[in-house]
Formats: C-alpha cells, sequence, structure tokens
C-alpha cells in the first residue's frame, strides 16, 4: 500500500508469477479490474504483468520488459489506446501463440516478441510504421508475415531464425 516507485524492469524475466494484485489504498500505482498487473495510476501504464494479466482497455502504453519470460501466456489481446510496443515487452513469452494488435499501432520496438517461439501467425495493421531490431528473432512458428504499406523501416535481425517464413 505504501509504495510509491517501482523502477524500471523492477519485475523482469519473473516468469513464474501467477498472480499480481496492488493492495487497495495505493495512490501511485493499482491492479484494476482483476487484471493480475501493476499499473501507474498518473500515466495508465502498465508496468508489469504475468501469465494470467488481461490488459484493461484504458491502458496507454505497455513499459519495456513488462512481460518479459512470462513463459505460460499463451494469449494477449492489446488494448486500441496503445500505439507502440516498447523494447523487450514480450521478449522469451515461449508459449505465446496469438496477439490481437490494435489498429492504430505505429512502431514495434527492439526484441518485443523475440524468442516467442510459439507464435504462429501476426497481422500487423496498416498503421505499423518501424519494426525494431530482432522484433521477432526466434519466432520459429511463423508461417507467414505479411508487411504492411506503411511499413518505412524494418531494423537488423528483426526476422533471424524464423525458420518457418518462406516455406
Amino acid at each position: 500500500k505504501s509504495v510509491t516507485s517501482i523502477g524500471k524492469h523492477a519485475f523482469a524475466c519473473c516468469n513464474s508469477f501467477e498472480s499480481i494484485v496492488v493492495e487497495e489504498g495505493n495512490t501511485a500505482y493499482d491492479s484494476r479490474e482483476g487484471c493480475n498487473a501493476i499499473i501507474e495510476k498518473s500515466t495508465n501504464r502498465l508496468i508489469t504483468g504475468c501469465n494470467n494479466t488481461i490488459i484493461p482497455n484504458n491502458i496507454k502504453s505497455i513499459e519495456s520488459y513488462a512481460f518479459s519470460g512470462c513463459d505460460k501466456i499463451e494469449k494477449i489481446i492489446i488494448p486500441s489506446d496503445i500505439t507502440s510496443i516498447e523494447a523487450y515487452t514480450f521478449y522469451g513469452c515461449s508459449s505465446l501463440k496469438n496477439v490481437t494488435i490494435p489498429q492504430n499501432l505505429k512502431s514495434i520496438g527492439d526484441y518485443a516478441f523475440s524468442g516467442c517461439e510459439s507464435l504462429d501467425n501476426i497481422t500487423l495493421p496498416s498503421s505499423v510504421a518501424t519494426i525494431g531490431i530482432g522484433a521477432f528473432k526466434e519466432c520459429e512458428s511463423i508461417e507467414e508475415f505479411v508487411l504492411p504499406n506503411s511499413l518505412t523501416r524494418i531494423e537488423d535481425h528483426t526476422f533471424d531464425c524464423c525458420y518457418c517464413l518462406g516455406n
């Protein structure tokens, strides 16, 4: 209840978390709507999630590394207010198979989905302009990837070790 500051990546790679709850009355953070995440109230930014997080619709951004190593997540829906997926956000989520991306997403950060070896397809909306370094590296199950016309930059090593692409 008394926590007023959480440092960057404080819970990175805590892959065994099944539940996260912020105590009622905390002035800086909450776990609204039973979302199983820590949300910074002043910015509506999701700081960290876990294997059972459901991202609330009013979230404006997701901290980098927020889901890093959550290896039991199979599906995630990213709300429409999110315009960028930060670096390492879903890094190493090896069971992640299905991601719903909002129509107004503009960028995908470095290594955002790297190591999501179960991810089998992903559709990027026509709003995406940039994809960061290694963003889909080692996503071994992706069979099809459609690049939108809006894309202006794909960084180095974006699809390294995506063995199924093009087969």
